[in-house]
C-alpha cells in the first residue's frame, strides 16, 4: 500500500481521535484543560483565563507567553469556522497594535480529503500497515513542523517556531501553538516522542484520546 495513502489516513485518524470534541461541553472541557497545561509546558508564571462562551461561540485568550505584550485570541463558532488572532502591542503604545489573523471559514470550498479517503475505502488496511516512520511523519506534519508555515522574526526571533498556515481544525491549531511556543528544546523533543507513542497506540486500539491524556507532558525542564 502506498505510503502517502497510509499517511493520509493516519492524518485524519489523529484529528478524529484527538482534536474533534463534539459537544459544547466536551469542547469547553478540552479548552479548559488546554489552558491549564500551558503554565507547566511553557514554564511561565501564570495560567490563562478559562474559556468563555457567548452567543454560541467559545473563546480563549492566551496571554501568559514568554514575551510581554503579546497574546493569542481564539474564537470558535464551529468546527468549520474559527479564528486565531495574534496581537502584539509594543512599548511605544502605538494606536493600532500589530496583528496577525488565522481565519478558517467552512463556507468556502476546500479540498474534501475525508470524502476521498472514505471513497478509497482502505482505512482498515492503513491502520494495520503503518510503520513508526509513518506516524512520525504525520505527527510532524500535523503539529510540529507543518509543511506550509510562517516564521516569527519580530518581536522575537526563534527559528524553531513555525506557525502552520493550512490548519483547518481549531483544536489542532491550538495544540500546535502549544508546541510551537515552547522554547525548551529538550521538552520539545520529549513531547514529540510522547505524542508519537500516544497517537500510535490510539490508532491501533481505535480509542479516542481524552484531553487530560493529550495535555499530560510530564515534569518541567527546570526540575529535570
Amino acid at each position: 500500500m502506498d505510503k502517502d495513502i497510509i499517511r493520509a489516513y493516519l492524518w485524519q485518524e489523529i484529528i478524529r481521535l484527538a482534536f474533534s470534541p463534539s459537544s459544547t461541553k466536551e469542547q469547553k472541557t478540552w479548552l479548559a484543560l488546554y489552558a491549564k497545561s500551558l503554565k507547566n509546558f511553557w514554564e511561565v508564571g501564570t495560567y490563562p483565563d478559562n474559556p468563555r462562551e457567548y452567543k454560541g461561540r467559545l473563546s480563549i485568550m492566551i496571554d501568559n507567553l514568554f514575551v510581554p505584550n503579546i497574546c493569542f485570541e481564539c474564537t470558535i463558532e464551529s468546527m468549520q469556522k474559527f479564528s486565531v488572532r495574534c496581537v502584539y502591542e509594543n512599548d511605544h503604545k502605538v494606536m493600532h497594535p500589530y496583528m496577525l489573523l488565522h481565519d478558517m471559514d467552512g463556507q468556502d470550498f476546500d479540498f474534501p480529503r475525508q470524502t476521498f479517503l472514505t471513497c478509497c475505502g482502505k482505512g482498515k488496511v492503513a491502520r494495520k500497515k503503518f510503520s513508526d516512520d509513518d506516524i512520525e511523519a504525520v505527527v510532524d506534519g500535523l503539529l510540529l513542523h507543518p509543511a506550509v508555515h510562517m516564521h516569527v522574526e519580530s518581536p522575537f526571533d526563534y527559528h524553531e517556531i513555525r506557525l502552520g498556515t493550512g490548519i483547518d481544525n481549531p483544536f489542532q491549531y491550538l495544540f500546535h501553538l502549544r508546541y510551537q511556543l515552547c522554547l525548551f528544546n529538550e521538552k520539545r523533543q520529549a513531547e514529540r516522542v510522547r505524542l508519537i507513542t500516544l497517537f500510535s497506540d490510539a490508532i491501533r486500539s481505535q480509542s479516542r484520546i481524552p484531553p487530560n491524556s493529550l495535555m499530560d507532558s510530564g515534569t518541567s525542564h527546570r526540575s529535570s
